[in-house]
This record gives structure tokens, C-alpha cells and sequence, in this order.
């Protein structure tokens, strides 16, 4: 699997005279109550070339697993999912996202023990080519790249607010079932398994840490459903390994939003000696700094309280989740 996807992404990257297709739809704001998977990445910035264990040092896997229940399989097994990716992850020329996918196949008893994975054919990446998003498709299989037409047929890129958001249909599933050891075997359509979903989530040239989101993950077979999640199936688990760590981290879906930093208001007039606070909000949850342009005009605080401290303007700068906001202070006297 390891030099499949060096070889998909090296294939993707390479190879500019496949087709990409450019993002230019942006898609109407998601509800409030749109519930999603969190998973956490930390990615080094570098690209296979030049790290052959990219996998293990800049990758996080998400596993969902739909309960206690068992399903049986088929031959011709696909995998349908979203991945909600900001944009500050794809900010520099030539960043990219790799998507990949298995089917982990355990026993039916009460110890799940595992059988092997049923890996996805096709590897995918979203790539930031000079400003605008590029899909490619790499076949694992045959190994060449996946066509324009076909790859078009198999994600679609779309825009909203500050996130991408790739949407991946009926991706197919290999048509064995790898044991370990490079060995494989035919899928058992008979018997009942425990089954979970993982999805790969690979960062190449790009140096972030973020938070991404998976949804509407929905495996297939022909038309019939196998199973997919739902957020609010208390029965269905779901966590994630970083960076090749065998430590995994239980998340509850979360509440999506499409906005990485809000601020309630983005100007204020105050007087000298008196103070005005800065309602930001960041989604997800992380750490606000502030920071005054000058400081000789306003202070502000690590909590963005803002003192004005002589007549003139400034601009508070906002910064959390890789992204920077204004917040213009008159102050008079």
C-alpha cells in the first residue's frame, strides 16, 4: 500500500498534461445542524520524493465503525464520503490533499478480530495548482492515472466559505482482500462480518496543522447500501491515528461551520481610557491572538480588549486557524 500511494502521488504531481478539473461553484451555506466527523492533522510540509514514509509522517486515518452489527460483502463493493478541507491547508503552489479509503473486515465475535482490509482502486488528490484546485486520479490497480472524464465522474470539488469540499461517489473497492504480509484472498460473500470504513487523509507540500471533516460516508454494493453513517447513531464509533501513531483518538461529531474565524463586529470608535472587546469566535476551537498595529494609539489584550490610548486609528489583527481578520479602532479624545 505504501508504494502505491508514493507512486500516486508522485504519478499526480508529475504528470501535467492530465486534465484538472477547476473549481468555480460555490455551494449555499450548510445548515446549522449539519454534524460532522473532526480529525486532526499535522502535516510536515514535505512531498514523497523527499520523505518515502509520507504515510506515517504527515497522514491522519479516520475509522468509523457502524456498530456492533455484522454485514455480509460482496465483489464489487464502492465507498461513498466527503472531506471538508479548509483552504489555509492548500494555501502554497503545488499543496495537496491525498484521499484514500479501506475496508477493514473483522470476525464476528465479540473480539473483532481482524481478517484484512479491502483497499480502495483509486487514490485521489485535490491539489492547489497557482490559486485554483485541481482533482487528479491515480488507479491503484493498473497504476496509470485515472482520465479527466472518468476522474470527473468520480469527485467533484466545491466551494464553501473557507472550506473545499471534495465529494467522492462510488469509488470502487478492490475485488480481494489483502491479510498482511503482501498476501491476499477472494472476499467471503457468505459469511457475516464486522466491517469499519477508514478514510486517509494525506497532506503533500504543505506545512499545517487544521482540523478537516468527513461525512456522508456510504458503502455500496451495485445500488444496494451496505451501511453509512450517521451522526446521531449513538451506536456508531469513530476515531483517528496521526502521523503513523497507533494511539487513537475517540471524537464525537461536531456542529459544521463554514467560517474558520467570525467576528461580531469589525470596527468600533472608543475614547481615550476606554475599552471596546473584540467578539471572535473560532471554529473549530482553537487559540486567538491579537495583535495592535499601533500600539501608541491602542493596546489590546491576549483576551482582545482593546484601550485606546491616543486620538488616531489602528487595525487590530485577529489571528486563529491559519486565518487573519481586521478590526479597525478610531480613537478619540
Amino acid at each position: 500500500m505504501k508504494n502505491v500511494l508514493k507512486k500516486a502521488i508522485s504519478g499526480i504531481l508529475a504528470l501535467s498534461m492530465a486534465a484538472a478539473m477547476m473549481v468555480s461553484t460555490a455551494i449555499p451555506a450548510q445548515a446549522a445542524t449539519k454534524k460532522v466527523i473532526p480529525v486532526k492533522v499535522s502535516y510536515n510540509g514535505k512531498n514523497w520524493e523527499n520523505d518515502s514514509k509520507l504515510w506515517a509522517h504527515s497522514q491522519s486515518d479516520c475509522v468509523i465503525t457502524p456498530g456492533d452489527k455484522t454485514y455480509k460483502l460482496t465483489n464489487t463493493l464502492s465507498i461513498n464520503y466527503q472531506v471538508y478541507i479548509p483552504k489555509t491547508v492548500l494555501q502554497k503552489n503545488g499543496s495537496a490533499i491525498d484521499l484514500n479509503t479501506s475496508l477493514n473486515v473483522m470476525d464476528s465475535t465479540k473480539d473483532w478480530n481482524w481478517l484484512g482490509s479491502i483497499e480502495g482502486k483509486y487514490s485521489i488528490s485535490v491539489v492547489n495548482e497557482k490559486g485554483k484546485y485541481g482533482i487528479y486520479a491515480w488507479n491503484n490497480e493498473t497504476e496509470k492515472m485515472v482520465s479527466a472524464k472518468d476522474t470527473a465522474k468520480l469527485v467533484t470539488l466545491k466551494k464553501d466559505g473557507d472550506y473545499v469540499i471534495a465529494t467522492v461517489k462510488n469509488a470502487a473497492l478492490k475485488s480481494e482482500m489483502e491479510t498482511g504480509d503482501g498476501k491476499s484472498k477472494k472476499i467471503d460473500t457468505k459469511t457475516p462480518r464486522h466491517l469499519n470504513a477508514t478514510v486517509r487523509l494525506c497532506g503533500v507540500n504543505t506545512k499545517v496543522k487544521a482540523t478537516l471533516y468527513i461525512d456522508n460516508v456510504v458503502v455500496t454494493s451495485g445500488q444496494k447500501k451496505i451501511f453509512s453513517i450517521n451522526c446521531s447513531d449513538k451506536n456508531m464509533l469513530y476515531f483517528y491515528y496521526m502521523n503513523g501513531s497507533s494511539k487513537e483518538k475517540v471524537v464525537q461529531p461536531v456542529t459544521y461551520s463554514n467560517t474558520l474565524l467570525k467576528l461580531t463586529k469589525t470596527s468600533a470608535t472608543i475614547k481615550t481610557g476606554k475599552t471596546v472587546s473584540i467578539n471572535a469566535k473560532a471554529t473549530p476551537a482553537e487559540k486567538i491572538t491579537y495583535k495592535s498595529s499601533n500600539e501608541k494609539v491602542a493596546k489590546v489584550s491576549s483576551k482582545g480588549i482593546v484601550t485606546g490610548v491616543n486620538a488616531g486609528k489602528a487595525a487590530i489583527t485577529v489571528t486563529t486557524n491559519g486565518v487573519s481578520k481586521n478590526f479597525s479602532v478610531t480613537v478619540t479624545k
